[in-house]
């Protein structure tokens, strides 16, 4: 949502502290100069100061060309600018927290100080939050905030702003002393640090329309709607308390702190969420050997085509490797079956895949790995141990991993799991049972077993569990065998089933504006538990809920493609919208929870 309100000058400081602070007591020239002409700036404080990280705290807007040039003399901070000024415009220079006081380090945080070339001060500004567009949470990092006078959409691809600003850990932002115009807004988590959007990982935001500012031309009693998600309004700055109308400046004949009226009449607020495009750039992120006989290779993206990985420094034998891919192909892994390959200190591989020419077309591109195994350090072992381990070598077993432990509870609508770290070459499920208790008897029950398609390394077997009913699994030795020839050991597991009234459930009638979407439920630490798409009003019910804190999520599903979509600047795309409802929902046992939800 976008709307005309007033903010405090300078980027939003965080709570108050205790400590003080240094304190101006002369500057030259004063604070909000007009017709400056000079080439530097000096503030005195009352003690003496260090300067950190200036590179990074000091926000100028607008831009320079060059960075000016800081020093320290005792208690003097003198900034020469270097650059030519452009005429008839105010300029404004945001310290963040660079300035501390030597002895305690106590930041004077957020210190602008402000000139003009012109006779008038400018005196609009801009404020708003950032959000995390798939969270709807503060964007912690900093992010660079910027208005354009081009109103191209290649101007962020091309050129540096004309004015900037900087998020603070809260996501909010201001940038002020800004002169009547029409401005693009955009913004950019600029990790070359160059203001341009160039590098397809930068995330960014940005507002679909431009904006007028010039109050002289605005009527304060209508909206502009721009979108039916985005409405701005101007608000004249009569509505304003005093609180926000003043500044602390120094005088310039006494040196004293004073404070006068503010001049900014009229502020923007916006929200804006922040997304990184899906690129169709290809490149391998990750070439890894954490094992001896396991290489990982992975992708930025899904693969458009069959990657495809040769060896170069040694002959793959048939079966000598195994491939295993991730649902999205953006993962592979070999499996080295063969010793001698995994006993080499360094395995070459060529991998050719496809990517994207300048004409858009697929064209295949070719890397060289190099993979070295990383040496795992092991503790020294004394005479008597080693005497030990060779007299008695411990037999190696497959280790399998299920979702239920030796006299626990399994969930009533929930499978047995098993999950096997390596690749397995032989299984039968001959050699695995399943019991059930009845009066201390126990009787075989049958079940339907199933297997994981992408890694062939997990299991999973189905039945309709009796509640608060006792069960064993029985494992027989060799049950799984994985590539290397290690079979499993006997498991013997017995456990019990939950009961139906420890569960509770969560009806959701969704309103008529309720398509299409996709409903999300999520635990309180926004872990995804199910979800379900609609294209109608419908009534969602998830049932075999543990007790506990959730929440619901909506994503406003345009396109239909049963995910969450990120944004195009060019195509000027948002990302699709994400609603949450108002309310946590805390559910007990044996307890219904009705939710009626218009979302919006």
């Amino acid at each position: 949502m976008l709307g005309w309100s007033c903010a405090k000058v300078g980027s939003p400081s965080g709570g108050s502290s205790d400590k003080t602070p240094p304190r101006i007591i002369k500057s030259t020239p004063v604070n909000y100069q007009k017709n400056f002409e000079g080439d530097r700036f000096q503030m005195t404080f009352d003690e003496f100061v260090t300067i950190k990280d200036l590179n990074n705290e000091l926000i100028i807007s607008p831009p320079l060309k060059e960075r000016p040039v800081s020093k320290l003399r005792g208690k003097t901070f003198i900034l020469e600018i270097n650059n030519e000024l452009r005429d008839s415009i105010t300029y404004t220079f945001n310290f963040g927290n660079a300035i501390v006081d030597f002895t305690e380090g106590n930041p004077l945080a957020n210190l602008e100080f402000v000139v003009t070339t012109g006779d008038e001060l400018d005196t609009l500004c801009l404020t708003g939050e950032l959000t995390d567009a798939q969270t709807l949470k503060p964007y912690e990092e900093p992010v660079l905030v910027m208005l354009y006078e081009n109103l191209n959409d290649s101007a962020p691809l091309q050129e540096i702003p004309l004015y900037i600003g900087r998020t603070d850990k809260t996501g909010k932002f201001s940038i002020n002393n800004i002169k009547t115009g029409t401005y693009k807004i955009f913004a950019l988590k600029d990790a070359n640090r160059n203001m341009i959007f160039d590098l397809p990982d930068e995330s960014i935001a940005f507002i679909d329309s431009s904006f007028v500012f010039d109050p002289a031309k605005t009527d304060f009693s209508e909206n502009i709607v721009i979108d039916t998600s985005l409405i701005a309004e101007f608000v004249d700055s009569t509505i304003f308390s005093d609180s926000l109308m003043t500044e602390f400046v120094i005088d310039s004949i006494s040196g004293d702190t004073i404070m006068i009226p503010r001049e900014i009449k009229y502020a923007l607020h916006v929200n804006l969420f922040m997304f990184t495009e899906e690129t169709k750039i290809q490149y391998i992120t990750t070439k890894e050997r954490p094992e001896k006989a396991k290489v990982v290779i992975c992708f930025n993206r899904p693969q458009f085509d069959t990657v495809s990985i040769t060896p170069l420094n040694f002959e793959e034998m048939p079966g000598a490797i195994l491939k295993e891919a991730s649902p999205f192909k953006d993962t592979i892994v070999y499996w080295i079956t063969d010793t001698t390959i995994a006993n080499m200190d360094t395995l070459l591989f060529k991998v050719e895949y496809a990517v994207l020419d300048s004409q858009n077309l697929l064209t295949t591109t070719a890397d060289t790995i190099n993979l070295r195994t990383k040496e795992k350090k092991t503790p020294p072992v004394s005479r008597r141990q080693r005497k030990e381990e060779t007299a008695t070598p411990e037999k190696v077993y497959l280790n399998l991993q299920l979702n239920i432990s030796r006299n626990g509870t399994m969930n009533l609508n929930s499978p047995v799991v098993i999950n096997i770290e390596k690749p397995v070459k032989n299984y039968t499920f001959d050699s695995i049972s399943l019991f059930k208790t009845v009066d201390s008897v126990e009787h075989k029950i049958d079940y339907r077993h199933t297997v994981d398609s992408f890694t062939k390394r997990k299991f999973f077997l189905h039945t309709e569990w009796e509640e608060q009913s006792s069960y064993r699994l029985f494992i027989l030795p060799g049950a799984f065998t994985d590539i290397y020839g290690v079979s499993n050991d006997t498991l013997d597991i017995p456990f019990t089933t939950q009961s139906f009234e420890f569960y509770g459930k969560i009806i959701l009638q969704t309103g008529k504006d309720s398509i299409p979407y996709i409903i999300q439920l999520l635990s309180d630490k926004d872990v995804l538990i199910r979800e379900k798409w609609i294209d109608q009003a419908e009534t969602i019910i998830f049932d075999f809920l543990p007790p506990g804190s959730y929440k619901l999520k909506a994503i406003l599903d345009k396109n239909r493609s049963g995910k969450w979509d990120t944004g195009n600047y060019l195509k000027k795309i948002q990302p699709e919208q994400i609603f949450f409802h108002p309310e946590k929902l805390d559910l007990r046992s044996n307890w219904d929870m009705e939710i009626t939800w218009e979302i919006h």
